[in-house]
Parts: structure tokens; C-alpha cells; sequence
């Protein structure tokens, strides 16, 4: 299958200028998130805080022995 993408992508190299467009993607339980565009940077960022703090969160509660 690599070989056959390799092949795809240098048949269509030399058709057309290519353009580049970044993208992410973030798989959160069974649900995943595809992002992209000029915001990609601020919503990796923003997803990133809130795993810190969720994470944060069950240590504390599990540290005090609520959880």
C-alpha cells in the first residue's frame, strides 16, 4: 500500500503545483476530532489544557481519597 501511495503522489507531482495545507487529528475515546485551517495551532493548545487539567483533577481527587 506504501508503494502504491508513493507511486500515486509522484504520478501527480509533476502535474500541478501542489499545495500544502496542515491538519490534525485527536481521538478521544471511540470519538475522533479532525481539525485544520489557521486555527490549528490555538485548538491543539486549547485540547492540551484541558488534559492537563482533567488529569490534574483525578490526581487531586484521587490524592485526598475521593475518588
Amino acid at each position: 500500500m506504501v508503494l502504491i501511495g508513493l507511486v500515486i503522489i509522484f504520478s501527480v507531482l509533476g502535474l500541478e503545483k501542489a499545495e500544502v495545507r496542515s491538519g490534525g487529528f485527536i481521538l478521544i475515546g471511540p470519538f475522533p476530532i479532525l481539525i485544520g485551517g489557521k486555527s490549528l495551532k490555538l485548538l491543539l493548545l486549547l485540547f492540551l489544557i484541558l488534559i492537563i487539567v482533567i488529569s490534574s483533577l483525578f490526581i487531586f481527587l484521587e490524592v485526598i481519597g475521593y475518588a
